[in-house]
């Protein structure tokens, strides 16, 4: 059997449950070994366009001006309930939501350097300055106007990285937004953008900002080490003889610290003990009530057997947890419950089964921090964005933690855990004032400045196992989910070869780019040889095999997809300050069912006879995607109705009379929902004379007076929400006229797309009484007769 190369574990994977600082999180990711040669991102201005930054928090720097951590930036929003409500910006980006506070954490957030090691907190760059550009009031909103604004007024004050952990469904390289990004990107700024939290929706699920083609898209990984509170186990062998470790668990409510009692678990057996709790404890089972018991997670819900023990006595339970990450356990109102490690509780169960006992000691002070080794650290995280976008260009192209991260908060509390891509996109940003803290950026390299650093980090990722929904180590996990993978900062800094910005975008088999080329630069003081080999990741079918009529969703299944690639023979050597091109021929794997678009990934490795190595990222679609995906629209879609709330469903096999009449009463207009199976460039909806059909059709566009063409319809810009077009509130003037285009595929979190025609057309005059054929796109021919 053919397996893919597996990935290469990280440095932090050991099975040892004792405490670990919670700075160790940087060991995986090469952070911790620049912290340690002093780097830190010192006179680096990073951009934080979020929520806004509680600058008070004493691990921000306390205060908000020249002179603290948190220097500058700009409130676009004000403290209001916008957008319910106007903007009302003031001088002041105090964060309410406390996202932005996690997020400038991360990249600079730092407590004192006295503080015990095992607890002290430091983010990325921790010496690194932040400016605050708050899009964000109370409400969880914000808009492209708004955000592109930020990313304006960060450009003006001349920062060296920008990083936003916002995005939406969209998944096009050149909307707006992206547009503004890239041209500031082309100035030398470095910008980091979340690649989305909807890994469940299925592939293909691109995100907004992120798209851009000069900004790095950052997926998610697991974090390495999860922070918890600390308590004092002593292990005492059937000898007498003890030690005391300090392990850490999981709780939303601290044990006590009087509380050192014995541990004792409900079964020894650690082979079939996941249902063990799930049922009423038998008669005769022992009293709990001077111990604390230990019951594996697993076959029902921790509350079930939690209220089973506390039945018996039961006030304090701790879980140990072997079959997902770990988390804050949700508990019973009159008991206390707690997660340790699954290494933890086996470390527990094989001492006491071999005759000893440990006691659990919680005098240790409950509000510090701990950190306990995560079996599943610097796994792709299965809420994270899987790609490429809808033109089949790769992102994401880079992961970082981004699960379970801890970092600053607001005042109640101080600090906190959040996952999401929220969370690694500003840890790549702080690899980047890394780099810039000790190279210089854009004012020393000038404007190609964030393209090199941009390959620079895309080229250090180091493959991670497949993890969506199954983890399995025979299988790399693909570019769509995490890009090259988890970002090697000691790569980035340390690395004398630098590659040009590629990502080999292969395309659909229709228009399949075979050829590609990357400029390898040796910056050594010798002569160093290249090598070139193919690392392929895992493949997956788009579309579900059992309903090929839709997209495949979580999880995604694994399979063997590898390209025969043409790299150049016995590679080549590279003098001091020279660059040579490296040139391949990639052809399409064979075998594979087309109907299912299956998309195949992996990275061509760039060795070098100094030690090091690259990564270029490719991906291609093994199916012609128009072909394939013929009837874009989901089942039952477009829908068309009127009346109030859309109340009156429509058939567009027959004629339909409109009177355009927009009082609250009638809303006699045509609403039409649409789902896409995937993103959709131009969507048009065209009016022709009564009687045209696609005989008369020549090109397009259409001109209006010529073949029967009246004009185009326009889209009412409804806010969200909105049920319906009031004229007492609302102007019908406030429309977009078509064709739409960047049209972003549907899911559960954008369930469909909604336009109302309120009877205008795209030139600014209404459509006159008559009857008139309808063609939306893609094509399908609806008879309109209006009447007045």
């Amino acid at each position: 059997m053919v397996k893919l190369d597996p990935a290469p574990k990280k440095e932090l994977d050991k099975r040892d449950a004792t405490a670990v600082p919670i700075a160790d999180i940087h060991k995986s990711t090469g952070v911790y070994r620049l912290h340690e040669a002093g780097i830190l991102g010192e006179g680096v201005k990073v951009a934080v366009v979020d929520t806004g930054i509680y600058y008070g928090h004493s691990a921000l720097g306390g205060g908000f001006g020249p002179g603290f951590k948190v220097e500058g930036g700009l409130d676009l929003i004000g403290d209001g309930y916008w957008p319910g409500e106007p903007k009302n910006p003031d001088n002041d980006i105090e964060d309410f939501q406390g996202h932005g506070t996690h997020v400038a954490g991360i990249v600079a957030g730092e407590t004192e350097e006295s503080e015990n090691p095992l607890t002290r907190f430091k983010g990325v760059a921790p010496k690194a300055t932040l400016y605050g550009y708050k899009v964000m009031g109370f409400i969880d909103y914000t808009d492209d106007e708004t955000l592109i604004e930020a990313f304006l007024a960060a450009y003006d004050d001349d920062v060296d990285v920008i990083t936003c952990s916002i995005g939406g469904a969209d998944g096009w390289p050149d909307s707006a937004w992206q547009r503004v990004s890239d041209r500031i990107a082309a100035t030398g700024i470095v910008i980091t953008i979340a690649a989305g939290n909807s890994g469940w929706e299925g592939a293909y699920h691109g995100s907004s900002g992120s798209s851009a083609k000069g900004v790095f898209a950052v997926a998610s990984t697991e974090t390495p080490v999860i922070v918890g509170k600390p308590f004092n186990a002593t292990f005492t062998d059937k000898a007498g003889a003890s030690k005391t470790v300090t392990l850490g668990y999981m709780a939303d409510e601290a044990f006590p610290e009087t509380m050192n009692r014995p541990i004792v678990p409900l079964t020894l057996d650690l082979t079939s003990a996941v249902a063990r709790g799930c049922q009423p404890f038998p008669p005769g089972t022992p009293s709990f009530a001077n111990s604390i018991i230990l019951l594996r997670s697993g076959g029902c819900q921790n509350l079930v057997k939690q209220r089973n023990a506390r039945a018996f006595g039961a006030d304090y339970v701790l879980t140990y947890n072997d079959e997902s990450v770990l988390e804050i356990p949700f508990g019973y109102e009159t008991a206390t419950i707690g997660t340790i490690s699954g290494d933890a509780g086996h470390e527990i169960i094989a001492l006491i089964k071999d005759g000893g006992n440990v006691t659990g000691d919680f005098s240790l002070d409950q509000t510090r921090p701990i950190g306990i080794v995560s079996p599943y650290g610097n796994l792709a995280n299965d809420f994270t964005s899987i790609g490429a976008l809808n033109d089949l260009s790769i992102k994401p192209d880079i992961a970082a933690p981004g699960g379970n991260i801890y970092s600053t908060y607001l005042q109640m509390p101080t600090w906190t855990i959040l996952s999401g891509t929220s969370m690694a996109t500003p840890y790549v940003a702080g690899v980047a004032a890394l780099y810039i803290s000790k190279f210089g950026g854009k004012k020393v390299h000038g404007a190609k400045f964030s393209e090199q650093l941009m390959m620079r980090i895309i080229s250090s990722g180091e493959r991670v196992a497949w993890s969506h929904g199954i983890v399995t180590q025979d299988f790399t996990a693909s570019v769509a989910q995490v890009g090259t993978g988890l970002v090697n900062a000691s790569k980035v800094l340390d690395y004398t070869t630098q590659l040009s910005l590629e990502r080999f975008a292969l395309n659909d088999t229709a228009n399949f780019a075979a050829q590609h080329t990357v400029a390898v630069t040796n910056n050594a003081a010798e002569v160093v040889t290249y090598s070139f080999s193919v690392e392929p990741a895992a493949g997956f079918d788009t579309l579900d095999a059992s309903d090929p009529n839709r997209l495949a969703k979580y999880p995604l299944a694994p399979q063997i997809m590898v390209p025969e690639v043409a790299l150049p023979e016995d590679g080549f050597s590279v003098g001091p300050g020279e660059t040579k091109t490296a040139e391949f021929t990639f052809k399409v794997p064979e075998g594979l069912n087309a109907r299912l678009l299956p998309t195949y990934s992996g990275s061509i490795a760039v060795k070098s006879s100094k030690g090091e190595s690259l990564a270029i990222p490719y991906l291609g679609l093994a199916a012609n995607l128009q072909k394939e995906m013929h009837e874009t629209f989901e089942v039952g879609y477009p829908l068309a109705t009127k009346g109030p709330d859309g109340s009156i469903t429509l058939d567009p096999t027959n004629s339909i009379t409109f009177t355009f009449d927009l009082s609250t009463a009638a809303q006699d207009f045509p609403r039409v929902a649409y789902e896409v199976k995937w993103g959709v460039k131009t969507l048009r909806w065209d009016i022709f004379e009564d009687g045209w059909d696609e005989s008369a059709w020549t090109s397009y566009p259409p001109v209006v007076g010529e073949n029967g063409y009246v004009g185009t319809a326009t889209g009412y810009r409804r806010t969200t929400d909105q049920a319906n077009f009031d004229p007492a509130r609302d102007s019908k003037n406030r429309t977009v006229a078509f064709p739409l285009v960047n049209i972003f595929r549907t899911s559960i979190e954008t369930p469909r797309h909604i336009v109302w025609w309120l009877g205008g057309l795209g030139d600014g005059t209404d459509i006159k009484p008559g009857n008139y054929t309808q063609v939306p796109s893609p094509p399908r021919i609806v008879r309109l007769p209006l009447r007045y």
